[in-house]
């Protein structure tokens, strides 16, 4: 484990336990009030429901 990816897994757990992105952004120090960390993060959050969702069916 890297402090780099102890970083993505902190935010990805921040975004999907509902913390606000521009809260998750100051956390990671991004400016720019989230888009960064939306465009990063939330990726990986929506192909993990994708894979969640698939296996229902």
């Amino acid at each position: 484990m890297t402090l780099h990816k102890l970083r993505h897994y902190s935010a990805t757990k921040l975004i999907i336990a509902g913390v606000d992105p521009r809260t998750v952004a100051g956390r990671l120090g991004h400016g720019g009030g989230g888009t960064t960390t939306l465009k990063t993060y939330t990726a990986w959050v929506s192909e993990a429901d994708q894979r969640a969702a698939s296996g229902l069916v």
